[in-house]
């Protein structure tokens, strides 16, 4: 949901038994990582970035907070957290 709207995610889906299913290009581990995720219930979105995996968009204390998926460095799962206005400086890099 978006401001009580309905918000489409084109790769993630929420199927009735509350699983979160990977619809998109296959990578299958993303799933099961997204469906540990601490605060996937605040899911909104999702930001994907051509050759990479791009930011979550989560609503976190009334906030549009956007979460690297995978640190480019250390690999590790939802680390980084970025304002809307840090994810477009990276991007410009």
């Amino acid at each position: 949901m978006s401001d009580d709207d309905p918000f489409l995610v084109a790769l993630i889906k929420l199927e009735d038994d509350e699983q979160y299913i990977y619809a998109g290009d296959g990578y299958v581990p993303l799933e099961k990582t997204i469906h540990d995720y601490i605060h996937k219930d605040l899911i909104i979105g999702r930001l994907r970035l051509i050759g990479g995996w791009g930011y979550l968009i989560i609503r976190k204390d009334n906030q549009d907070v956007f979460v690297e998926i995978s640190d480019p460095v250390t690999y590790e799962y939802f680390k980084n957290e970025y304002s809307f206005s840090e994810v477009l400086n990276l991007l410009k890099k």
